[in-house]
């Protein structure tokens, strides 16, 4: 196995998912494996399983995630200021979200 991702359906009438629990093992980070992956997970939530709409969240210090989900192709749609308590402090959440026309176009 070379990670993991897993998604929940968060609206059913307006087919959106989130998108979580992403973790690629070190052994196979830098190969562009999670950028791969991401995008035929996307493929199968949109032409398989029907969503119009997939999001995320990433904490603001993870800058790594951050430039995972926009070369997958997520757009930055906003920040949640100080959402979460995180080792001792509040950071911010970045969302991101794609729809089915951005993976279509």
């Amino acid at each position: 196995r070379a990670g993991t991702m897993r998604f929940e359906r968060a609206n059913r009438r307006s087919r959106i998912a989130d998108l979580g629990g992403l973790a690629v093992h070190p052994d196979f980070r830098g190969g562009k494996v999670a950028d791969t992956a991401a995008r035929l997970f996307q493929r199968h939530l949109f032409e398989e399983l029907g969503f119009h709409r997939v999001q995320l969240e990433i904490y603001g210090f993870n800058e790594r995630a951050m430039r995972h989900a926009e070369r997958s192709g997520f757009v930055r749609e906003g920040v949640r200021r100080k959402a979460y308590w995180r080792n001792d402090e509040w950071v911010d959440g970045v969302l991101y979200g794609l729809v089915v026309e951005d993976v279509n176009d």
